[in-house]
């Protein structure tokens, strides 16, 4: 994983978790108040959002586990 894959992969998040809407200056706001809270697609966005939310913990999680282990192997190496 690579830090332009994770900066997109952050803005997915924000973008489907809605977090720009109410921001006149952004596009969002218009198309995401397209949307009604009944809409069945607006359930199937909530659930990618909360499945996103939950890869973007793990790969931190494991981003985090690496560098550590990496830093463990330099102390070492000393």
């Amino acid at each position: 994983m690579n830090h332009r894959i994770r900066r997109d992969l952050v803005a997915l998040h924000r973008l489907l978790s809605l977090e720009d809407v109410g921001d006149p200056a952004c596009l969002e706001t218009e198309l995401f108040g397209a949307l009604h809270p009944a809409n069945p697609q607006v359930e199937t966005i909530c659930v990618l959002t909360d499945m996103l939310s939950n890869l973007l913990t793990q790969i931190d999680s494991s981003l985090a586990s690496r560098a550590y282990s990496e830093g463990e192997g330099n102390s070492a190496a000393a």
